[in-house]
């Protein structure tokens, strides 16, 4: 299994290579990117109909500024990610 980035995924007993820039390198790892990337979006549009106040139809939870001021006004909703959320947000 090739893996994007640095580092294996822990816990999966299967041979692993971690290729950095895999997206670019390796046709079958931007395809997948691709394919989660596409995914991802789509369930943030629907996650933005659960949590309007975060408008994820509009930056998808990327960490846009728009999202952080979203977060910093609303506080944290029960789908943030705590270890993404930086200093910034003590809520």
């Amino acid at each position: 299994m090739l893996v994007d980035g640095k580092f294996k995924i822990p816990g999966i007993e299967v041979e692993q290579e971690a290729v950095v820039d895999g997206d670019f390198k390796v046709f079958s790892v931007a395809a997948a990117s691709i394919i989660a990337k596409a995914y991802r979006d789509g369930l943030m549009e629907k996650l933005h109909e659960k949590f309007p106040a975060y408008d994820f139809a509009r930056h998808k939870g990327y960490g846009t500024l728009h999202h952080r001021k979203m977060i910093l006004e609303n506080g944290l909703s029960p789908i943030h990610r705590r270890t993404f959320c930086g200093n910034y947000i003590n809520r």
